[in-house]
């Protein structure tokens, strides 16, 4: 909250439209800090998510959020720095098209190989 608030006073302060270009690699970062956390301090952030659903989740289960964890701190990390990229060395319509459509593909890419991969691993859920 307290990197939000700072990110718009510098957005209001510096008054420009660069300076907006830079919110996708604000919230890529903060997402993966948050799930790099949770790494570090469980349960992770899958893990809560999944304990809604499932409040006696087995071990199994524990052990798959770890690594779906990582795999989003990972897509976080990466997708953060293709943000600054585009932000620092790329053309409006490059920036445009790559955090308004493309990034938004690589997550649904992303959870829907997850969810396949949930779906064959996951025995016990059904």
């Amino acid at each position: 909250m307290l990197i939000g608030i700072l990110f718009c006073g510098w957005v209001i302060w510096d008054n420009s439209q660069v300076s907006l270009l830079f919110y996708p690699v604000l919230i890529n970062f903060s997402l993966f800090m948050i799930f790099a956390y949770s790494l570090f301090f469980p349960p992770t952030i899958i893990e809560r998510l999944a304990r809604l659903q499932h409040p006696n989740l087995p071990e199994q289960g524990v052990n798959y959020t770890v690594q779906v964890t990582k795999v989003w701190s990972l897509f976080f990390l990466l997708n953060g720095l293709a943000a600054l990229a585009t932000a620092l060395w790329s053309s409006f319509f490059w920036w445009s098209l790559y955090n308004g459509l493309i990034a938004y593909l690589l997550i649904g890419l992303i959870m829907g190989i997850e969810y396949l991969i949930r779906i064959r691993t996951m025995d016990h859920v059904r």
